[in-house]
């Protein structure tokens, strides 16, 4: 899926609301990193509205990642395992 259509179902899905906090999201933010997840990057599944604050709490804290990877398996079930698995270098 491009970039593009892939934000705007993401922010049509989470309404624009932080899906850690509650606030008003401003990013959409890629739970496996774009250049490390491969063609399915761009999927829903991989992807989560999020407030400046936890945006940037996403890139420095790795308990924080794993809560966002925890949110995609909730909502979509494994599916975000094989992005991760490729990042790790296992697939």
């Amino acid at each position: 899926m491009n970039l593009t259509k892939a934000n705007k179902l993401v922010i049509e899905r989470d309404q624009r609301i932080c899906q850690l906090c509650g606030k008003r999201a401003t990013d959409v933010h890629h739970i496996v990193p774009a250049g490390m997840g491969g063609k399915r990057v761009n999927e829903p599944y991989n992807m989560i509205c999020l407030c400046d604050e936890c945006h940037r709490r996403a890139h420095k804290d790795r308990t924080f990642r794993v809560s966002m990877e925890d949110w995609s398996r909730e909502r979509y079930g494994n599916k975000v395992d094989e992005l991760i698995l490729r990042k790790r270098g296992v697939l």
